[in-house]
């Protein structure tokens, strides 16, 4: 079982946290269960690094970056990074951590994670001057929701990370964020989207950087909110742990 994953790159691009793909594949599967942009997995869905702290995932100021999610595995594990850039990865440094075990419970679960983007996001309104019109702004059937996460099966959702490029000034995060657990006619919780990444009015980059991850058992979800009427870009990455 893989207990830590540490990387550092040094690279000619400047796009180098979009542009280098990670992928894992366990137990001798032709398909990956991760396969997310190397920034957006360690939660720089915007290309740039910046230091933060969170349990599962961090960027320290000498731009390393830390994984402690568990990735279970019975027989082998497979991780590739891939430089789909134009320009050269001058280096790639890594360290994986394992423990090798006699056996792994049986109802064990596989680690996963979702890529997801928007650009542009569809806004809800171009008649946009400052937060208090988003109480005008209704949702009544989700249409224009942004999906942070869909899956099926048995699991858990370990959190998300969310990078926005607006393009006008004010806060975004009016939208509500929508977990759906095996209904999907209705969402089961409905919050505001500030509270998703433990923020309030506003999100600073200590804020942000504290994740509040939510752990859900669920067998049929989808994980979704309003895209904010100022949002031009959108990139996700979803983390579930799914069987």
């Amino acid at each position: 079982m893989i207990t830590h994953i540490w990387f550092t790159i040094a690279a000619q691009s400047v796009n180098h946290l979009k542009e280098v793909v990670i992928r894992m594949y366990w137990d001798g599967a032709s398909k990956p269960s991760v396969e997310v942009p190397v920034g957006d997995f360690f939660g720089l869905n915007l290309g740039q690094y910046f230091n933060y702290q969170s349990e599962y995932l961090n960027c320290s100021s000498v731009k390393a970056l830390n994984s402690y999610f568990a990735m279970p595995f019975r027989q082998s594990a497979r991780i590739t990074a891939t430089n789909e850039g134009p320009l050269e990865v001058g280096a790639f440094y890594s360290n994986i951590d394992y423990q090798v075990v006699p056996a792994l419970p049986e109802d064990v679960l596989y680690f996963h994670a979702q890529y997801r983007q928007a650009a542009p996001a569809v806004a809800t309104s171009d008649d946009w001057k400052i937060n208090r019109d988003a109480n005008r702004l209704l949702n009544t059937d989700g249409k224009l929701n942004y999906v942070f996460a869909e899956t099926r099966g048995r699991g858990h959702l370990m959190g998300v990370t969310l990078g926005v490029l607006q393009n006008q000034e004010y806060w975004m995060g009016e939208g509500d964020d929508m977990i759906f657990i095996d209904d999907e006619s209705k969402p089961a919780i409905i919050g505001t989207a500030r509270r998703i990444i433990s923020a309030a009015r506003g999100i600073s980059a200590a804020a942000a950087a504290r994740f509040r991850l939510r752990i859900i058992r669920m067998a049929r979800s989808s994980f979704s909110r309003r895209s904010g009427p100022a949002a031009a870009i959108v990139s996700i990455a979803g983390m579930a742990t799914i069987r």
